[in-house]
């Protein structure tokens, strides 16, 4: 047996607006595919968790990216050297 729990990690993704969005979708999901409610909201939740993820590497990688060629953010003037 798993002592991994799957549905609760999954709902850690929903938080404030997200678990406000996720509830009424789980709902209506759950009655037609006949799962339970709270395996759907998991299932949204780790999409949720999962874009976040992505979203903050694809930052870190901007950031060692610009570090490594002093490449400026386009709205920017650029750095005086002094």
């Amino acid at each position: 047996m798993s002592k991994w729990n799957f549905v609760a990690m999954g709902q850690v993704g929903l938080t404030g607006w997200t678990r406000e969005v996720a509830k009424p979708a789980a709902r209506s999901i759950a009655r037609r595919t006949g799962r339970p409610e709270a395996q759907i909201l998991s299932l949204i939740g780790a999409a949720f968790l999962a874009t976040t993820v992505i979203d903050f590497i694809r930052n870190v990688d901007a950031v060692i990216a610009a570090g490594r060629t002093g490449r400026q953010p386009a709205n920017d003037p650029p750095a005086a050297h002094a």
